[in-house]
């Protein structure tokens, strides 16, 4: 179905369900999403298997009727795979993937994103889908394939992305979304030299998404943290695509402070007081920033919009 995700065309869900593995996955909106759908008697019967009282209960479902879609786009598009789960959730058999990803096989005018915070179970998965296709002598990766991780933070990027960049792929990407803290991907997008089991080469990131939260509950993102990113990006020249300020910005007239936070570069927030709206008391680089609604908040950077995408590489 058509998306609002900026970086992609359309979403595509043949499984839905997941459990959450990370700070990013607090205020998960696909879990909101699905317990709506769960009660909605036109929606796929699965979203009932994989939530109970508003929460991912840790089960996967295939969802059977929406496999075989993309077989009737005849149009290029970029497709979102799993926006309602982790492709490569622990209870995601194989034969599921084999499906789906055959699905990709037969569609090379798609390009189809899948985003992961399993990277292991990923790299697993696509070494078996080299040596497969070695066998016959066919090619892999596919050029429309591209595979990114979630980075939140720089725990979960130190941990995610060296596993990525081992990983088979035409393009590989990073979603710093939600940013909730500084995150430095120098050491990963400037050609830095990755072994794998084969042999060396060279492997970097080829696209970096960053974002801030939505939702409720979404903590606020510092601007320095998405500057930092953009520059570091720019000055390596790989395509930055900056998605959203969530529901927080920092507008130039005052709200009632309820509505209002510091928040600082290390990513600690203060409930505003008469003395941090008049500038006292606040730790150096802290910024106030206001619940206005994503909306509101938009997605300019510096005066304009980041929409940049890479090229294929393999």
């Amino acid at each position: 179905m058509p998306s609002k995700i900026q970086w992609t065309g359309r979403t595509w869900n043949p499984m839905v369900g997941c459990s959450k593995i990370s700070p990013a996955c607090d205020h998960c909106y696909a879990e909101r999403m699905a317990f709506r759908l769960a009660h909605n008697p036109k929606a796929p019967i699965a979203y009932r298997v994989v939530t109970d009282a508003g929460t991912w209960n840790g089960q996967t479902a295939l969802v059977e009727s929406v496999l075989a879609t993309p077989l009737r786009w005849r149009k290029p598009c970029r497709v979102f795979v799993g926006s309602m789960t982790d492709l490569f959730h622990p209870t995601v058999p194989d034969e599921w993937l084999d499906r789906v990803f055959a699905v990709m096989a037969l569609t090379p005018h798609i390009t189809y994103q899948v985003l992961t915070k399993r990277p292991e179970r990923m790299r697993r998965y696509m070494e078996g889908c080299q040596r497969g296709a070695s066998d016959i002598g066919g090619e892999f990766p596919w050029p429309n394939l591209w595979l990114g991780v979630t980075a939140e933070n720089q725990a979960r990027a130190e941990e995610r992305i060296p596993v990525l960049l081992d990983t088979p792929a035409a393009v590989r990407f990073v979603s710093v979304e939600p940013m909730l803290g500084a995150v430095d991907l120098r050491e990963y997008i400037k050609g830095e030299r990755w072994f794998t089991s084969d042999s060396p080469m060279y492997r970097w990131l080829d696209w970096v998404i960053c974002g801030g939260e939505s939702g409720p509950g979404a903590r606020p993102m510092h601007p320095e943290w998405a500057r930092g990113l953009r520059d570091q990006c720019q000055e390596a020249g790989v395509p930055f695509f900056f998605k959203q300020w969530g529901e927080w910005g920092g507008l130039p007239y005052r709200l009632m402070a309820e509505k209002c936070v510091a928040v600082t570069l290390d990513g600690q927030t203060y409930s505003p007081d008469a003395a941090a709206f008049n500038g006292e008391s606040l730790p150096d680089g802290a910024v106030i920033r206001c619940r206005v609604g994503k909306k509101a908040a938009g997605r300019l950077l510096d005066g304009r919009e980041w929409n940049e995408f890479p090229g294929v590489r393999v």
